[in-house]
């Protein structure tokens, strides 16, 4: 061997060595659970696990339901795929500018210049956006709702619009309420048996009519062309779902979310301060409902067996969806020292026992694990991925928080 191949040989094992020195660490390494109020026995009968990312592998790390800990040194994980809806208003029908295009005033980019204007109304169409581990963005097509969206004092309905030079003219663009709560959102579609359950949540400022949806895949697309005026052209697009309407919602209501529990459908929506549950049937009918005073805006809603849980400030609410009975749970180790509301990762109901997952940090870098029973709090855990820094040899490049096994 001369001396060059030597020396390039010496490189590589070298580079190799480094690479691989996080990881043989990270082999090595502890994940203990601090125990902050409690014993840990709390946790018995309870499995969870979390994944740190570092730059060249992941650490899936599980704990089992006696509370031991193991790891797993992985291939780069993502985070897990998903599916959720989207808003596009189009202006078609009796859509027309109600005021003149104006500069915006936060222009983004030196090489375009953007404007506004508003629109009296637009049609809403809902896509289905399904997303894999690696956050690629598969469009499954569109829905034709029967809703508007009505623009007057309190509902502002913008259109968004650049300058074309070469055209020497305003391109329209883009079309959506100034107050985003209002226009509807990102739903969650609900997959079931071979199909997508779509609920689109609408707001007491659309007009026309919502329905519960059922759409299942078509094998080759369909085409589509959208009449609008002259100004905005035809859209062309096309589906692969099949879309029927299962049943009809009230247009009194601004709707929150849809979830899926012991074979039927829970909607969520809100009225004068007063969030209501409806249960419906695989078919549509209406088979229950329930309401709750004094509302609050929540994000997600957790299931596992029989039992639908979300949260807002302080406050646990636990729906079992066969009797509808809701338990309502108030506790301070909810909220961060601060008092403001935390980022909850999970919450799961079993055996009398409420268990949450929770950060107290924005980087998701230390779980805070709570188990709650009889409205008191028996345990309170952390787990403090910072501080395997000196055993890792660098820091995380982040962490998807703890989520208890189902």
């Amino acid at each position: 061997m001369n001396k060059t191949t030597a020396f390039i040989a010496s490189a590589a094992l070298a580079s190799m060595l480094c690479m691989s020195l996080p990881l043989l660490y990270a082999g090595q390494a502890d994940f203990p659970i601090q125990d902050v109020m409690g014993n840990r026995s709390a946790l018995h009968g309870v499995g969870f696990d979390s994944t740190v990312n570092l730059k060249e592998a992941s650490i899936l790390i599980s704990y089992d339901e006696r509370a031991r800990v193991s790891h797993e040194i992985r291939n780069p994980q993502g985070y897990p795929g998903s599916s959720y809806t989207s808003f596009t208003y189009v202006c078609e029908d009796d859509c027309k500018p109600i005021s003149d295009w104006e500069k915006t005033k936060d222009q983004n980019r030196t090489d375009v210049t953007s404007y506004e204007r508003q629109l009296n109304k637009a049609s809403l169409y809902v896509s289905v956006m399904v997303t894999d581990n690696q956050q690629l963005v598969n469009d499954l097509g569109f829905i034709k709702t029967e809703l508007t969206y009505n623009a007057d004092k309190e509902h502002i309905l913008k259109e968004e619009g650049t300058y074309d030079t070469e055209e020497k003219k305003i391109i329209p663009g883009w079309i959506q309420p100034e107050n985003m709560e209002e226009s509807g959102g990102s739903s969650i579609p609900v997959f079931h048996d071979g199909s997508y359950y779509i609920l689109p949540l609408s707001t007491t400022a659309m007009s026309g009519q919502n329905y519960i949806y059922r759409a299942t895949i078509m094998n080759y697309p369909e085409s589509y062309s959208i009449n609008t005026d002259t100004e905005h052209n035809y859209y062309d697009i096309s589906t692969r779902l099949k879309a029927e309407k299962l049943t009809n919602v009230s247009m009194d209501r601004n709707y929150l979310a849809m979830q899926f529990s012991s074979n039927h459908i829970f909607v969520f929506s809100e009225k004068n301060q007063k969030l209501y549950i409806t249960k419906y049937d695989l078919n549509g009918n209406l088979k229950d409902e329930i309401s709750i005073k004094d509302f609050h805006y929540f994000d997600t809603i957790y299931k596992n067996d029989k039992y639908l849980c979300f949260s807002y400030d302080d406050t646990i609410q636990i729906l079992n969806t066969d009797t509808m009975q809701l338990l309502h749970v108030k506790n301070k180790q909810l909220l961060l020292e601060s008092g403001d509301y935390a980022p909850i990762h999970d919450i799961l109901y079993k055996n009398g026992r409420i268990y949450v997952s929770m950060s107290t940090d924005s980087g998701y870098y230390t779980n805070k694990l709570l188990v709650i029973e009889n409205g008191k709090t028996v345990y309170v855990g952390t787990l403090d991925f910072l501080k395997l820094k000196p055993s890792l040899t660098e820091l995380p490049a982040d962490c998807i928080p703890v989520k208890f096994r189902r």
